[in-house]
């Protein structure tokens, strides 16, 4: 019974990994996003409600290839790490340390000066100002934690080991 358990919570994170694959198609990522304000707000923001050091990941659209997989490393020190593919046109890494605004919710990276405001499990490029991309393309431009699945993948690939040894 125990090891029914351990193969159907397998099986679930597998589908629950596999169900998050991006299957954008290069015409949709070329279009232009549309902005909007942002409002920001005085006493909870991301800086001091949310759990924002992490690694976050995804396939962001780029104008003149499939894609630029990214992913940021921010610590609780500030510091951050920033590794972006473009899909065949090479990679790229940046370190440095991040600045929160003054509502808290946005940090600034020092090298490249650019914004994400901080959301629960998730960063969202700032296209300029205030301003989070939002409409049909909105969910392309977001960064998600994979923290929580490797913490719970790496559970599941632990009990499986150890079920087979004993």
């Amino acid at each position: 019974m125990k090891k029914f358990r351990i193969l159907f919570l397998s099986a679930f994170i597998l589908t629950a990994l596999w169900s998050c694959k991006d299957n954008t198609k290069q015409e949709e990522q070329a279009k232009e996003p549309e902005t909007e304000n942002v409002v920001k707000v005085d006493r909870d923001n991301g800086q001091t409600s949310l759990d924002w050091a992490g690694v976050y990941e995804g396939t962001l659209p780029c104008a003149d290839c499939e894609g630029n997989k990214t992913t940021i490393e921010i610590n609780k020190d500030n510091t951050y790490t920033i590794k972006e593919d473009y899909s065949g046109k090479g990679n790229f890494e940046e370190k440095g340390t991040i600045s929160w605004d003054d509502a808290g919710g946005v940090i600034t990276m020092s090298d490249s000066k650019r914004k994400y405001k901080v959301g629960e499990n998730v960063l969202l490029p700032e296209s300029g100002g205030a301003k989070v991309i939002t409409g049909e393309l909105a969910d392309k431009y977001c960064l998600k934690t994979i923290r929580m699945i490797k913490k719970a993948f790496s559970r599941v690939l632990k009990a499986l080991f150890l079920t087979a040894l004993g």
